[in-house]
């Protein structure tokens, strides 16, 4: 029935799906699994805190209608009759059926979203790259722009200077001015750059609303690293600015790279 519905419904909404196991949580529990002496012992040391018990609340204390239901909202938009039955035609898939049949979360190769954009037919001509990833926030650009480069898939050029990795600005535009093929990509790292003295483009902060710029998103003690399950409302919303304020600061290099494009655009037209 998934493999249907894949097929047959386009590229249906993420914000749709909910999860109640993390990929990261998994692989942080197969790490520290191994330092545990016995399954009690794991379970005191490492996950008890983290654990919200569920019998704190009362059970279903939100109605489920409350919220948008995927497989009923597919049904409701959708109408399913017995000459639309995938199963009954041949399809790529299908066509693997007796072979091994391998499907990968990309965020385990490259931790990224640019191989969906770049189909050819797609002809994408700007990509906002929000990187919100842990660690490095330049490296999953590189390896995509490695991968790409080897498939022979236009894309811009990526030069960082080394000064500007150890100290990343809030936003870089990559683009290639001879190839109208090539999209422009605005680079967004997440880091905390300006923000610490303004609290919106343009205005800056008082003395007393200082304390409120300091948000640590690099260090070994940010409240934001991939290892933190959840975030309080405080952290949150402060995540929530720094990233709002990152994005306008930079709303002229978007307008200017979005004019560009359609430009382009003209340009590949004729």
């Amino acid at each position: 029935m998934a493999m249907e519905m894949a097929i047959w419904v386009e590229e249906v909404s993420k914000g749709n799906t909910k999860g109640m196991w993390s990929s990261i949580f998994s692989i942080d529990v197969m790490y520290v699994w191994n330092l545990a002496a016995d399954s009690e012992d794991f379970w005191f040391r490492w996950t008890r805190d983290r654990v919200k018990d569920i019998e704190e609340e009362p059970f279903l204390s939100m109605n489920p209608y409350e919220e948008i239901n995927i497989v009923l909202d597919l049904l409701t938009r959708s109408i399913c009759v017995s000459d639309t039955v995938i199963d009954c035609f041949p399809n790529k898939l299908m066509e693997t059926a007796n072979d091994e049949l391998s499907l990968v979360d990309t965020g385990f190769f490259i931790n990224t979203s640019y191989p969906p954009l770049l189909r050819s037919k797609r002809e994408v001509d700007v990509i906002l790259h929000l990187n919100y990833s842990g660690g490095s926030q330049t490296l999953p650009l590189d390896q995509i722009a490695k991968y790409i480069s080897g498939q022979g898939i236009p894309f811009p050029k990526i030069e960082i200077s080394d000064e500007d990795r150890e100290n990343l600005k809030e936003c870089y535009v990559f683009e290639d001015a001879d190839s109208p093929q090539v999209p422009t990509v605005l680079f967004f790292p997440l880091v905390n750059d300006t923000f610490k003295h303004y609290k919106a483009p343009g205005v800056e902060r008082s003395p007393d609303e200082l304390a409120e710029g300091k948000v640590d998103v690099c260090s070994i003690l940010s409240p934001f690293t991939t290892r933190e399950v959840c975030f309080s409302k405080e952290n949150f919303d402060k995540l929530v600015k720094l990233t709002d304020y990152n994005v306008l600061n930079n709303e002229k290099l978007i307008i200017q790279a979005l004019r560009m494009a359609v430009a382009r655009r003209k340009q590949r037209n004729y």
